[in-house]
């Protein structure tokens, strides 16, 4: 029978468990609460429209009482932690919505507030007195106030840093936009080629371009990033159709002008693709050097992990040590007890023999005295009985001694009370 029911339980957790499977955790905890409500109040009448149901209420043993005791925890330990999860996500969300909504709150005060490096100054008077308030602080407290100090912190040094990156870009393109500004002005009123002019000393545009494409082409080996590669070359390109425009179809000059075009361009693409080779050079170089420090720090680690299995290994022979000191002192124990048997048993045995010896003088043997001829001999194995009798008393003493048995007066009492029970069942 018992087996029965277990094969059946198991049968029914499985059901249950491909049940649940098949339903959105709404149903499944609307099955939870519905299953809760029948273990507490199981309908023992069914009819047609309402089935039994089974439950605390009609347990047929203290073993399914408990098997719907543990099945109800179950349930309700997992609706607890969905209303658990619930209600932190609920909580958390609460907290987001106040804080956007106070943010819509003082959103003019964030407008008229302090901008560009006041903002840092003003955040760096906050954190001081942050600071010193979680100085007051213990425990947690002071844990969620230096949590917000760091958090004010990481978002001060990350707008301190996107602004620093701005100021170096803009003051680039400074440098770069006022000196394309100026070669324009003085591109527009310099001579497209004159030759006496130019003997005078006077570029002319002609010059200028082949000027700045060489400037700019000084500038790509030392370039940083991709980027500013892309940059430089396309300005080179815009430069050099400047340059070929400035010749005319008819001018015989072109076709000289056009063929040193494209040996400015082909410079123009080799040294542009030496400097990618030598960014990516540059990346890959950090990139073996940085490999080379993180296995250096694996080596570090591999002496900790050493270190560690030296004092485990250290720690089994403590644990072997433990149970061979254990296992001698548990096995001096067992000897006494041994050796404190054997001496017991050597008095029952001369216990039972003085029985033996008294009860055949009392009843006689054929041949024998009688009972009359035997009375000094009663009294001499009577006393030899006191005798062993006080030796068994100091063994089973000593015995109960050590390891906390009972003494001899409860074994006598207990002794007396069933030999008294036990006249009492036979009269």
């Amino acid at each position: 029978m018992a087996l029965q029911k277990s094969i059946a339980a198991s049968i029914t957790a499985q059901l249950a468990a491909m049940d649940s499977a098949g339903r959105t955790p709404g149903q499944n905890s609307e099955e939870a609460r519905r299953r809760i409500g029948e273990i507490l109040n199981p309908n023992t009448r069914g009819n047609f429209y309402s089935p039994v149901t089974h439950g605390i209420g009609n347990a047929t043993s203290p073993e399914e009482v408990q098997q719907y005791v543990d099945e109800a925890r179950a349930l309700i330990s997992q609706l607890f932690d969905e209303l658990n999860t619930r209600l932190k996500a609920a909580v958390a969300l609460q907290e987001s919505l106040g804080d956007i909504a106070g943010k819509f709150g003082s959103m003019m005060s964030e407008v008229n507030g302090p901008s560009g490096v006041d903002k840092f100054t003003d955040s760096l008077t906050e954190i001081t007195a942050s600071v010193a308030a979680a100085s007051k602080l213990t425990g947690d407290e002071q844990i969620d106030a230096l949590q917000k100090i760091r958090d004010q912190a990481e978002e001060t040094y990350q707008s301190q840093l996107d602004m620093l990156k701005t100021i170096k870009q803009n003051t680039e393109e400074l440098t770069r936009s006022i000196a394309d500004q100026i070669f324009e002005l003085q591109y527009a009123i310099a001579p497209v080629g004159n030759e006496k002019l130019h003997a005078a000393g006077q570029l002319n545009q002609v010059d200028m371009i082949t000027k700045q494409v060489m400037d700019l082409q000084g500038q790509l080996p030392g370039a940083k990033t991709p980027e500013e590669v892309a940059r430089i070359t396309a300005e080179i390109q815009q430069l050099i159709n400047r340059y070929v425009g400035l010749f005319k179809d008819d001018d015989p000059r072109k076709k000289e002008a056009t063929e040193l075009a494209i040996k400015v361009l082909k410079d123009t693409e080799r040294i542009a693709k030496e400097a990618y080779a030598a960014l990516q050079a540059t990346i890959l170089s950090t990139n073996d050097q940085i490999r080379q420090q993180l296995l250096t720090a694996s080596g570090l680690l591999s002496g900790t992990i050493t270190t560690t299995q030296i004092e485990i290994e250290k720690l089994k022979t403590w644990l072997g040590e433990l149970n061979t000191k254990a296992g001698a002192a548990l096995q001096g124990f067992v000897n006494k007890i041994v050796s404190t048997n054997a001496g017991l048993d050597l008095a029952m045995a001369r216990t039972a023999s003085l029985f033996t010896d008294v009860n055949s003088s009392i009843t006689g043997r054929a041949g024998q005295p009688s009972l009359p001829d035997t009375l000094d001999k009663v009294n001499q194995k009577a006393r030899s009985l006191g005798e062993a009798f006080d030796a068994l008393k100091l063994v089973v003493d000593s015995v109960s001694g050590s390891f906390g048995g009972n003494t001899t007066e409860d074994i006598v009492t207990v002794a007396r009370t069933s030999r008294g029970t036990t006249r009492t069942r036979t009269s």
